[in-house]
């Protein structure tokens, strides 16, 4: 059967043509795992399931009928990418985040003081943009959260105009900071 044929089966939920077609790639799959340092600790097992879990998932994906070395530069690609995930992850595992009751919630005086100037200053700026519907757009999106599509239901627009009346606002915002910091600052 030609590699062309076991991808056409396999798209089909044929798993015989699967496993021939992962076989003819799994030394690549296995090199792959290794350069990226996914071999040691029983590792390999658990990146090879995962590269064979996503080349199943990617295979509608795959163009590359006809030519077996187009299907192991494609299996190639999607095994990088299983590879990198992978070490990414590791890294997170080795470096959690800081417990929360071990962060000091409470900001140095200085901070809370520098951040509470900030804030007035930003706050003013908003105040400050010409436009009432800008300042709208800047107050919800930013200070609300919301997300452009929100904004834009929110201000009864479509979403392209709701991006660039953020956008104006924030630009105006800009413009007013310049203004406000001295010459030899700029």
């Amino acid at each position: 059967m030609t590699q062309a044929e076991l991808i056409a089966r396999a798209r089909e939920s044929d798993e015989a043509a699967f496993v021939c077609l992962f076989r003819s790639v799994e030394g690549l799959a296995a090199a792959m795992a290794w350069r990226y340092g996914n071999a040691d600790e029983g590792d390999l097992e658990d990146t090879l399931q995962e590269m064979r879990l996503r080349l199943w998932q990617k295979l509608h994906l795959c163009d590359a009928e006809g030519d077996d070395w187009r299907f192991a530069a494609w299996a190639g690609t999607v095994f990088h990418n299983v590879a990198v995930d992978v070490r990414r992850r590791k890294a997170r595992r080795n470096h959690p985040v800081p417990f929360a009751d071990t962060i000091d919630p409470k900001p140095l005086p200085d901070a809370a003081a520098i951040a509470n100037e900030e804030r007035a200053l930003l706050l003013g700026l908003i105040g400050a943009i010409p436009s009432e519907r800008n300042r709208l757009a800047v107050r919800l999106c930013h200070l609300g959260d919301l997300s452009i599509r929100e904004l834009a239901h929110a201000m009864d627009c479509n979403p392209i105009t709701a991006k660039v009346r953020a956008f104006r606002g924030v630009a105006a915002m800009k413009r007013m900071a310049k203004a406000l910091r001295p010459p030899d600052a700029r």
